[in-house]
């Protein structure tokens, strides 16, 4: 493998990347009028922070004597900002 293939491939994955990246911004119009995507706009905010919530409690540390304060102040905190 070469360094001009080495570039290649990295200017194809930044095309890709900028592409991917751009076309939820491209096709706005298109997009705000699907169904689909306004129920799914409704509830992804919740779900994603539901997810990272779980994941943070499911692999915190349990090695301190007050291990389960941090996550339930944490929890509480988040259900705070999303209402």
């Amino acid at each position: 493998m070469t360094a001009l293939d080495v570039t290649w491939g990295i200017l194809a994955m930044g095309a890709v990347t900028w592409w991917l990246r751009g076309l939820p911004f491209f096709a706005e119009r298109w997009l705000r009028d699907r169904p689909i995507v306004q129920r799914i706009a409704s509830f992804l905010p919740a779900a994603v922070m539901a997810i990272l919530v779980v994941h943070s409690v499911a692999t915190g540390q349990h090695h301190s004597a007050l291990w389960p304060l941090p996550e339930i102040a944490c929890i509480l905190l988040v259900v705070a900002l999303q209402w």
